[in-house]
């Protein structure tokens, strides 16, 4: 690399001090700059952070929620299908019972072939009963596809004929392979906002909002107070049976991380005046000046061919100007030289893909800079690795690209471990997900068969009977837990 050559003694005491305060001041402020808009990155990021963490968190309760009502429709369902008409007219009992297990659940129904007959609690849902869902071509589309699916749908939040709004979930029953009805359950939207602790009002600057996309117009529907020229600083789904819902936070205050770094800003600035001074004060002394410089040239080589990180300087066609030892080392070369005479374009040797290359170069002439891009590469002997590639274009007089100049850090091993764990967890995070539904469906099921049982709602001579399908349950449920406490192990191993 070339040298950096002190400024001689005659040429320094030529120098204007106010010259060299401008330059230093100019310098200061540059990095100022460069740090209050870091620092302003900084704030960005932890605000994005914040309301990840404050979706996520109000998602995971909600997702909480729609199980439990999952697991009331099942356990519904389980009774119809085994006492018949039987649980039709004993419905206050159960669905009482279930309620009090299932909590953040407003009301239960039962539906026999789409026409409300059964609502819990009655008091203020009177409206409903003999509504049949069915035969309204403006709500039938979900309760025809839950039939059709044979699964759970939800529906909504769609307004109620008994005031309010709400997330209607149907589940299809069939007896003998034939569409009896459905079991129902209600959530009123601002029972789910409660129970997930979504406030809708602003809570330290940010907002949430909650829509869906209408399966019948295909447009974005919202159910809280909209903010539509206020993009979401961060939005997460909420996965429910046949649908999602978006839950989003909105930043209100957009100037907050302005006006945090505007101190840090004047900090600045103040620095580059008093550094100017500083500076002004001291040029006079040649000597030292000379000192200082020859200093800094040393350390410069030091961490240029010291640093771990591959630096490099090419052209645009892909040759090689300038670059440290360590660049060398990450593609296999013995050293820079050796790598100057065998790669005269960086995009046919180093490159696995031409096409990464030409993204690279894209991103550049686009943006003017790149951070952190991941691409495949190829070393001296031809062997594929992983680099993370950080780079920039400067510019001659004229706006003319003069090279492209950044860091590169081989990311092998990281990118390896990384995809492995990635795939471990998604492949545990899904198992458990499904499994955790069952597991609550047959829970659902066991304590609602045992309290009907301590409760002596069954008769004496149905008592062997459903002892035999509290067994049943409990089998399937240890089957469930085994599967799940194996897949835990088979990750715990790895």
């Amino acid at each position: 690399m070339p040298r950096i050559k002190p400024l001689p003694h005659f040429l320094v005491s030529r120098l204007k001090p106010n010259t060299l305060a401008v330059i230093t001041f100019v310098l200061l402020l540059f990095l100022t700059c460069y740090f209050s808009i870091k620092q302003y990155r900084i704030i960005v990021d932890r605000e994005s952070f914040e309301a990840y963490t404050m979706v996520n968190e109000a998602k995971n309760r909600m997702q909480k929620i729609i199980s439990n009502s999952i697991s009331a429709t099942e356990l519904l369902s389980f009774f119809v299908q085994e006492y018949g008409d039987d649980a039709v007219d004993n419905f206050d009992v159960v669905a009482k019972e279930i309620m009090f297990i299932q909590k953040h659940i407003d009301a239960l129904q039962l539906s026999p072939h789409g026409k409300i007959c059964c609502v819990y609690p009655l008091e203020g849902n009177e409206s409903v009963i003999g509504y049949n869902i069915l035969a309204d071509p403006k709500g039938n589309r979900e309760a025809f596809e839950a039939i059709e699916r044979r699964q759970l749908f939800f529906a909504g939040p769609l307004s109620l004929k008994q005031g309010g709004t709400a997330v209607l979930g149907r589940l299809p029953i069939f007896k003998n392979n034939t569409f009896w009805g459905f079991s129902a359950v209600l959530i009123k939207l601002s029972t789910m906002l409660k129970a997930a602790d979504i406030d809708t009002i602003v809570h330290n600057g940010f907002q949430f909002q909650l829509s869906k996309v209408n399966p019948n117009t295909g447009k974005e529907e919202f159910f809280l107070k909209e903010n539509s020229e206020v993009r979401p600083i961060y939005a997460s789904q909420v996965v429910i049976p046949s649908g999602e819902l978006k839950l989003s936070v909105f930043q209100i205050d957009k100037n907050k991380a302005i006006r945090q770094t505007i101190p840090i800003f004047i900090m600045g600035l103040l620095l580059s005046v008093t550094g100017a001074g500083f500076i002004r004060m001291i040029i006079k002394d040649s000597v030292f000046l000379g000192q200082r410089l020859n200093q800094s040239e040393k350390d410069y080589i030091s961490v240029f061919e010291g640093v771990e990180e591959g630096i490099f300087r090419t052209t645009m066609e892909g040759r090689i100007l300038l670059a440290n030892p360590s660049f060398a080392k990450i593609f296999g070369y013995n050293s820079i030289v050796e790598m100057k005479r065998k790669v005269v374009d960086v995009g046919d040797k180093l490159y696995y893909s031409r096409e990464d290359r030409e993204r690279l170069l894209g991103e550049l002439l686009v943006k003017g800079f790149v951070n952190k891009m991941e691409v495949q590469s190829l070393t001296k002997g031809r062997d594929k690795i992983w680099i993370s590639i950080s780079a920039h274009l400067s510019y001659e007089t004229g706006n003319i690209i003069s090279y492209i100049e950044g860091t590169v850090t081989d990311i092998t091993a990281r990118k390896k471990d990384r995809d492995k764990l990635d795939e471990q967890f998604k492949v545990l995070r899904e198992y458990a997900f499904i499994n955790s539904h069952e597991v609550r469906a047959y829970v659902a099921r066991l304590l609602g068969l045992v309290n009907l049982f301590n409760e002596q709602y069954i008769a004496e001579a149905e008592k062997e009977r459903v002892i035999r399908l509290i067994a049943d349950e409990t089998a399937k449920l240890d089957i469930v837990i085994r599967g799940l406490s194996s897949r835990i192990s088979e990750v715990e191993e790895y």
